[in-house]
């Protein structure tokens, strides 16, 4: 669904992509800012739930990372687990920021193309704010 009317200004696809540009911080930006477009304010909060979720992840699992290293070298001392510890934790952030570019250059690459791509969980969440 992509209305055409918008309090911004902007066309939908526009304000669709631009919700994702800088992940939740536009995605907030655009919610105050539409009041009147579904398809945007629907894409404003897709990029709150799901890029919101994925800081908060990011920095849960670096904290975790600091705890367990801390541990880690108050029970062996050793360098080389300490390393090894850093690395798996240095992987899997890894592999989160590369599923991160992924799915941020898919997002705007949809709401570009007045798609209404859902991402699940937060785009069931999103519809269902905006009243589709």
């Amino acid at each position: 669904m992509n209305q055409n009317k918008s309090s911004t200004g902007l066309e939908p696809n526009i304000g669709g992509f631009l919700s994702y540009l800088f992940g939740w911080l536009t995605g907030l930006i655009f919610l105050f800012l539409e009041k009147e477009n579904k398809y945007i304010r629907f894409h404003a909060l897709q990029s709150i739930f799901v890029f919101g979720t994925l800081n908060i992840l990011y920095v849960l699992i670096t904290v975790f990372q600091g705890i367990v290293i801390s541990i880690a070298w108050g029970i062996t001392g050793e360098e080389l687990i300490i390393g090894a510890i850093t690395g798996i934790f240095g992987l899997f952030i890894f592999l989160i920021n590369v599923a991160s570019l992924a799915l941020w250059i898919t997002l705007m690459i949809k709401a570009y193309k007045n798609e209404t791509f859902e991402i699940p969980v937060a785009g069931e969440i999103a519809k269902k704010q905006v009243g589709w």
